[in-house]
């Protein structure tokens, strides 16, 4: 692996470790950009719009609906016009207005700037039509974004042709995620897969996102071809997306295997069922609660934002359009309670919407299908024959089954590939007990010492000694291993260091070989090194709140 390729794999893991999310970077430092650059046009303005401020607890998390890229764009667009045209220049004031509107849909609302006036800059009306149709893809209005993008794609004097012919297939694909309609949902993917089937970017600059935009679709659309490719392409240097191949990959993984071992969690407790004749027959009995009074609130449209308001006296739950600002949820939020609201409750209405507004971009991000929580345990025989038709693949899922038929198993793939992974993974499930064992320490002491797999190999190899009383063998090649040093990390010298204090054969010998260093430190749950956790610590700190040092430091 290259540099970046070993960064995204230890992000990777370290989020698997503290059990957090793959987030990619935010939107704080961008749009903290984009602010800086609008400063520096001559804005005739007290202060800038409200959504520039950030939230009293920091960050700009009400813009759920626009990417760092949006204001990463915005903000070089703008730093190209001021330094063509400059900071007082009519054109450039009116453009920052019109981005200001273009950004207000992020948080929910539906302003579309006006058309550029007749006689302007053709920079401004070719930016301006842009504009106007990244506004219409912001406040969701799909089909006109989709038209609008278009038509600039075929605009060949137009500076945002490339940009709009591929945001036409990201509109698409933003209208399949968001629809909860199945058919439709497909039916839009299927649209955009087809629309970047033909996409070329010339400048190179979507070459990477368009190829992420067609996994996204195959992931979704076609999940077993999908990890099928994935195992293929990450096995290959030099991947530009290997840090979103590797997340679909594994979460395709999980996906599959939650889906084996709950089929055989039903297929168990039908045949279960099928033989009780106490269970069948028993019926089931329970009815359903009455429905509420018919003058419950309902949605008109799938879309439509549940708001559930509280007072005093208890509460009341509204529906209001999906593209509603905060006006109208507070309308529609008295027409319900037949009163004005007071300050408090509107800030609660706004909260409300912007809250239910932002669940349907963080929602429908995810897409994570895996994690079984039931009793079965995966093994070979269960596992389909599209996910054994790769190595890499096949080997995942078999490194972690635990178990007699998983070494029989992956015995059986070293005796046909000969390869050091499949020793390693055989070595990894065999005891003294195993079938076949001398052959497979015979090819363990034929293994390379530079293969990447050997201080695994070595390591079960020790156990195994052990195990069967080859002593005198065993402590020899963990002496081997720990006169590595740190060119062995600690880990691994700790576990070889726990596999000689099974053989201390003095007090001295026990004395020495049971002492171990940390290779992590655990705070608050994150498992890291104590630099990686201080500094970490430090970014939490907001020097406009009095606050004490962390705990420990």
């Amino acid at each position: 692996m290259n540099t970046p390729e070993q960064q995204a794999i230890v992000s990777i893991w370290k989020a698997e470790i503290d059990n957090k999310d793959f987030p990619d970077d935010t939107v704080d430092e961008a749009v903290k950009l984009w602010v800086a650059q609008r400063k520096k046009v001559e804005m005739k303005e007290e202060k800038p719009p409200e959504i520039y401020t950030e939230r009293s607890y920091g960050g700009y998390d009400f813009f759920p609906n626009c990417t760092k890229n949006a204001f990463e764009t915005a903000a070089e667009t703008l730093s190209d016009r001021v330094s063509s045209h400059g900071p007082s220049d009519a054109g450039v004031i009116n453009w920052v207005t019109a981005q200001d509107q273009v950004f207000e849909n992020c948080a929910s609302g539906k302003r579309t700037p006006d058309e550029a006036n007749p006689g302007s800059p053709q920079w401004l009306q070719k930016d301006r039509a842009y504009q106007r149709a990244a506004a219409e893809f912001y406040s969701l209005d799909f089909e006109s974004a989709k038209k609008h993008f278009a038509e600039i794609a075929q605009d060949t004097e137009s500076p945002w042709a490339e940009t709009a012919d591929y945001l036409v297939a990201r509109t698409l694909i933003r209208q399949a995620s968001l629809s909860k309609d199945a058919a439709k949902s497909g039916a839009f993917y299927d649209e955009a897969d087809a629309r970047l089937a033909k996409f070329v970017s010339r400048s190179g600059k979507f070459t990477a996102s368009a190829e992420r935009l067609a996994g996204l679709i195959a992931y979704r659309r076609r999940p077993k071809e999908r990890v099928s490719e994935l195992a293929k392409k990450l096995a290959f240097p030099a991947n530009e997306n290997f840090r979103q191949d590797l997340i679909d990959y594994t979460w395709l993984l999980d996906k599959f295997e939650t889906e084996v071992l709950a089929n055989e969690e039903k297929r168990k407790e039908a045949e279960r069922t099928k033989n009780d004749p106490v269970v069948n027959a028993t019926a089931n009995t329970e009815v359903e609660p009455e429905t509420r009074a018919a003058n419950k609130p309902t949605k008109k449209n799938e879309d439509d934002l549940e708001l559930s308001i509280y007072f005093d006296s208890g509460s009341i739950t509204v529906f209001v359009p999906v593209d509603a600002d905060d006006n109208v949820a507070i309308a529609a939020a008295e027409k319900a309670v037949g009163k004005a609201l007071t300050k408090e409750q509107k800030d609660q209405v706004r909260s409300l919407r912007q809250t239910a507004y932002s669940s349907r971009f963080t929602e429908q991000k995810s897409g994570y299908e895996g994690g079984y929580y039931g009793d079965e345990t995966l093994t070979p025989s269960l596992l389909p024959a599209f996910l054994k038709q790769d190595d890499l693949t096949d080997w995942l899922y078999t490194y972690q089954m635990p178990g007699s038929a998983a070494y029989l198993y992956s015995f059986e793939r070293f005796k046909a590939t000969a390869s050091d992974l499949w020793l390693m993974t055989a070595l990894s499930k065999a005891d003294k007990s195993s079938s076949e064992l001398p052959r497979l320490l015979e090819a363990a002491d034929r293994a390379s010492r530079s293969a990447p797999g050997y201080t695994t190999i070595a390591y079960h190899t020790a156990r195994i000694l052990i195990e069967t009383g080859k002593n005198a063998e065993a402590r020899k090649l963990i002496d081997e291993m720990l006169a590595q040093g740190d060119r062995l990390p600690i880990s691994a010298q700790n576990s070889f260091m726990t596999l000689r204090l099974k053989l201390a054969a003095t007090l001295e010998d026990f004395l020495k070989d049971s002492l171990q260093r940390p290779y992590a430190f655990d705070y608050s749950g994150d498992v890291s090194t104590v630099d990686e956790i201080i500094a970490e610590q430090k970014t939490y700190y907001d020097p406009g709140i009095q606050q004490g040092r962390p705990r420990g430091f």
